[in-house]
């Protein structure tokens, strides 16, 4: 591209635990003190059902939405808006974003994973800003993506370093990072195979582990 091609879009903030229990938690708190409806988003249905299970530990009630339930994304972020929390699997929302609407939502958006290629969550990301709402991501070090690149070693690392597994992290470096990750893998997968788990989609989707 040149001096004046297409500017890559900003993306998300995103926060890292070590451990994805301590991540779960942190998600069932921000759905059960914050002050604004919060909507949780899994990539994969077995993290979904992970989240239902850290909620329910907290007594937080939480509608699940399905592909039938889901008529218009403004119907939608209406009705998310006007419960405690909501949590929704990303491949019931549209892959493409509409023009910008001047309706605008309060309601935090918390995606509970990457998707191991960036397409996914770029297409949230689109989606979600056309209705004035941004993402944040929330990532565990031992996440089926994060463990393709080596990051039991980072763990210990952190650890000899003082990290505590219940402290969250946040570094542009480390964002930085776990986007190329996804870029990577992009590289090395030869399909995007509908998956229950991240494990299961590197198996369907990916030849060789990527290094």
């Amino acid at each position: 591209m040149g001096l004046f091609g297409k500017k890559k879009p900003e993306r998300p903030p995103v926060t890292v635990w070590m451990k994805a229990d301590y991540k779960l938690k942190a998600l069932a708190d921000v759905a059960g003190t914050g002050t604004r409806a919060t909507l949780v988003v899994a990539h994969f249905p077995e993290t979904l059902r992970r989240i239902e299970q850290a909620f329910a530990e907290k007594n937080i009630a939480a509608e699940v939405m399905s592909l039938g339930k889901i008529f218009g994304l403004s119907t939608f972020l209406k009705e998310a808006t006007a419960r405690k929390a909501t949590l929704a699997l990303s491949d019931v929302f549209p892959t493409t974003a509409s023009a910008a609407l001047p309706e605008k939502f309060s309601i935090n958006v918390a995606v509970a994973e990457l998707y191991p290629v960036p397409e996914r969550d770029l297409a949230l990301q689109d989606l979600f800003s056309s209705f004035g709402v941004s993402l944040r991501y929330y990532v565990a070090l031992d996440d089926a993506l994060m463990k393709r690149f080596g990051s039991d070693q980072l763990i210990e690392m952190l650890k000899q370093l003082g990290g505590s597994e219940t402290d969250p992290i946040e570094h542009e470096l480390l964002t930085n990072s776990l986007f190329k990750a996804q870029e990577k893998i992009k590289s090395s997968a030869t399909s995007d195979l509908k998956s229950e788990s991240a494990d299961e989609w590197f198996k369907k989707n990916v030849v060789e582990q990527v290094k």
